[in-house]
């Protein structure tokens, strides 16, 4: 070889060494993470939580499957998966999970997320036939899968590519940005899917279809077993934070409001999120049975916290007069009796809910930070039956023989209202509803209880008249909820610099829309008529496309006959007006602009009345006992508003950071303590300002004598490498607190691979070539 040659080869023997030192630091073992013992809670119940919504889908997982996603399934994958960020309910706060930072760059066309090193997907179990202990690194290309089934089940609306410059970094890049679908959709509204498991998917053409036996996560717990009404957890041994969690086992029941509280009363269940059980007050359900130690919150103290319920109508259902009207909607919802309804939501509790629905559909606490001190209390509905029975005879109905009637005398046909028996809670209101409806208004409602996961079905797909149902489930900023509640699937089309539209018109066909200056386009013949066609512009390089704009309207085919609905599920048509300031509240990061532009968005919908507002609910609410542990968001020291045990949406999984035993004779000031610092110290490893989360002053004030890491682990990896070691390290020391605390660390890890090892031997040897073949050289 030619001595000039061979010198210019070096750099890629290097490039190729760098590689090869990159697989070395891929297939690092995880860090195993230490486990407190608490010897004192070796006769303590095993910690056992419910959450009311019934059994679970026993061996389906998939993420991305509906019947999951709106099942009990998809709440308790909040101890296993983990999103890039967790939201807080209301204040939208987000908090860096499996990402550590994120940024905005090119006027927010691009998102740049920036992922947590050393993070694993775990699991300990039968996987594809075989036992295993599944330890995947976490990367770029775990996050990237996820969206892209993500967008391929659940459409993509504003056209997001993705690229990794490196496995610890994602950057999103978004046509057109929006800055709500980044926070609460991108970094807070999905779990993240190991590539492993997940990538096979991306053949199928219908991923939400495929079933995933076992869920692999790189959160706090693993899934040892399951069963209808029974899920196992066993702690993550390589989690991450380290030494949290504290609890070595975690038992889920799959039942229903009653016997959650049959569960409660007998101290078999340590923490709870169910609804009250309807009209029964909740002291004598259980807190009475062991009043010191059991409890239970609905709703904020301050009374401003509450869950929007609505009555949504089926506007393609009940598409005739009077259901299409307005004024009718609000009638009826003058007519309830909301202090009622409200206390039985709330399981007669003091500090239960606000009692009073609202017609800018937003939680009060959320309202009072966003909108106007006019339009805040303006938006208030107060219970005046009179007033509503005025209303419908101003417009000519009556009420004959008990019925409410047309105006020619013919009664109004009765009309079906869907809700869930077993939520004692809501379906109290919805009867209680039914009820009122009779009486005072004569409109003849029968109740039908369906299953929470088929509910949500009926209404995607637009199988129903009347639904008892809430919003969206999120409660982060005004944007989402609106967003899930009056805002359908939109089109883009473009306006032009003289005004007229343009569209890619075949993208169009068998699409009806409706132009912002009133044009309905209901067919290819008026899409030709009255828009031009986009992508001969682009091709013609048109100077009409100067200073063009991006509009989005409605997309009135998907409304009227779409049977996967992910938004909008009264179906409804809204003014053109509504989607202007909807689209431009997501192209804003400017608190005062949102306060403005939301503002306008109340108005709006409190003219319409798109659905009836029904009544706030008891949220959040929790039940739990402090006999055996403690750590909670309490409203002693609320930390974490998302109490709701599991919470799909926005997971509780702060919360079961900090639960921990309660040593005997703690006192309720000193478990308040305890609660602060587990949250303080959490946060600071979080954010990057301590090295640990359980610092031994923390132990110390649970008592802890030891902390132990011992495993056992047969790493599977994407490696193909079989060869097996064997190491064993132990590591002991002492460090002094207030109290002594001793801390031992012992783990014995078996490797499935030894390419580390082999990989390290073949760089030396390459490099003492190289370097022999260059002194050989210049020798030359």
């Amino acid at each position: 070889m030619h001595k000039s040659r061979f010198l210019e080869t070096i750099p890629i023997l290097l490039l190729t060494l760098m590689i090869a030192l990159g697989g070395i630091v891929s297939i690092a073992q995880p860090t195993p993470n230490p486990q407190p013992t608490f010897s004192y809670a070796s006769n303590y119940p095993v910690f056992s939580i419910a959450n009311g919504d019934g059994p679970f889908v026993q061996g389906n997982w998939n993420v991305f499957s509906p019947s999951v996603r709106y099942g009990d399934n998809y709440h308790m994958m909040a101890f296993v998966l983990e999103q890039l960020a967790d939201a807080e309910q209301y204040t939208g706060q987000l908090l860096p999970i499996l990402a550590t930072n994120w940024t905005f760059a090119d006027n927010y066309h691009e998102l740049i997320v920036y992922l947590r090193q050393g993070v694993y997907f775990y699991y300990n179990g039968t996987y594809n036939g075989t036992q295993q202990v599944i330890e995947w690194p976490f990367t770029a290309k775990d996050v990237i899968v996820t969206f892209e089934l993500y967008f391929k089940v659940f459409g993509n609306p504003f056209q997001i590519t993705m690229s990794s410059p490196n496995p610890y970094e994602v950057i999103f890049n978004f046509t057109t940005p929006n800055i709500p679908y980044a926070l609460y959709t991108i970094l807070s509204g999905q779990y993240i899917v190991p590539w492993e498991q997940y990538a096979p998917l991306l053949n199928s053409s219908n991923p939400a279809n495929a079933v995933i036996p076992v869920p692999i996560g790189t959160g706090p717990y693993y899934l040892a077993s399951q069963s209808t009404n029974l899920l196992i957890y066993y702690r993550n041994p390589v989690y991450w934070i380290p030494g949290r969690p504290f609890l070595p086992e975690i038992k889920v029941y799959g039942i229903y409001n009653p016997q959650v509280y049959s569960m409660l009363a007998e101290g078999q269940l340590q923490w709870a999120s169910s609804g009250s059980n309807g009209p029964t007050p909740l002291e004598s359900l259980f807190i009475d049975k062991n009043p010191q130690y059991y409890h239970a919150m609905m709703g904020f103290p301050n009374g401003t916290g509450g869950n929007n319920w609505y009555l949504y109508i089926n506007n393609q259902k009940l598409n005739y007069w009077p259901w299409n009207q307005t004024w009718f909607r609000m009638a009826i919802a003058l007519a309830l009796n909301m202090t009622q309804l409200s206390d039985v939501a709330t399981g007669y509790l003091p500090n239960g809910a606000v009692p009073y629905p609202t017609s800018w559909y937003l939680p009060p606490i959320m309202a009072q930070n966003w909108l106007s001190p006019q339009i805040y209390q303006q938006g208030f509905i107060h219970p005046n039956v009179s007033e509503a029975l005025q209303i419908l005879q101003q417009h000519g109905l009556k009420i004959i023989n008990g019925k409410l009637s047309f105006p020619n005398g013919t009664p109004l046909p009765p009309v079906t209202l869907y809700n869930f028996v077993d939520w004692s809670d809501v379906y109290a209101q919805a009867y209680a509803f039914a009820q009122e409806m009779q009486t005072e208004l004569g409109l003849q409602v029968q109740v039908v209880s369906v299953s929470p996961s088929t509910l949500p079905s009926y209404m995607e797909a637009g199988n129903y008249e009347l639904a008892y149902w809430y919003g969206d489930d999120s409660w982060l900023s005004p944007y989402t909820v609106w967003g899930f509640l009056v805002i359908p699937p939109l089109v883009s089309i473009v306006q032009l610099s003289n005004g007229k539209y343009a569209a890619n018109i075949t993208a169009l066909n068998n699409t009806e829309i409706r132009l912002p200056n009133g044009t309905l386009i209901a067919n290819l013949t008026a899409a030709q008529e009255y828009l031009l066609n986009l992508p001969q512009l682009r091709a013609e390089n048109s100077s009409l496309l100067n200073n063009s704009t991006i509009v989005y309207v409605a997309n009135i085919t998907a409304i009227l006959k779409s049977t996967t609905l992910l938004s909008d599920w009264e179906r409804w048509i809204p003014p053109q007006q509504l989607i202007n300031l909807y689209i431009q509240a997501g192209e804003t990061n400017n608190v005062t602009q949102l306060r403005q532009i939301y503002d306008q968005m109340a108005q709006i919908i409190m003219n319409n009345t798109p659905v009836i507002p029904f009544t706030t609910t008891e949220w959040p609410f929790e039940e739990w006992e402090d006999q055996y542990y403690i750590g909670f968001s309490t409203p002693q020291y609320m930390y974490w508003l998302n109490v709701y045990v599991g919470n799909a949406a926005n997971p509780a999984e702060p919360i079961i950071w900090n639960i921990a035993p309660r040593p005997p004779g703690m006192t309720n000031q000193q478990a308040l303590n305890f609660t602060q610092q587990a949250w303080s110290d959490v946060l600071a490893f979080l954010y990057g300002k301590a090295s640990t989360a359980t610092p031994p002053s923390l132990l110390a004030m649970l008592g802890v004598s030891t902390v132990t890491t011992t495993s056992t682990v047969t790493s599977v990896s994407s490696s193909t490498s079989t060869v097996t070691t064997t190491s064993v390290s132990t590591t002991t020391s002492t460090v002094t607190t207030t109290s002594p605390t001793t801390v031992t660390t012992t783990s014995t890890v078996t490797s499935s691979s030894n390419t580390g090892l082999y990989v390290a031997i073949a760089v030396v040897v390459i490099i003492i070539i190289i370097i022999g073949v260059v002194l050989a050289l210049r020798r030359r």
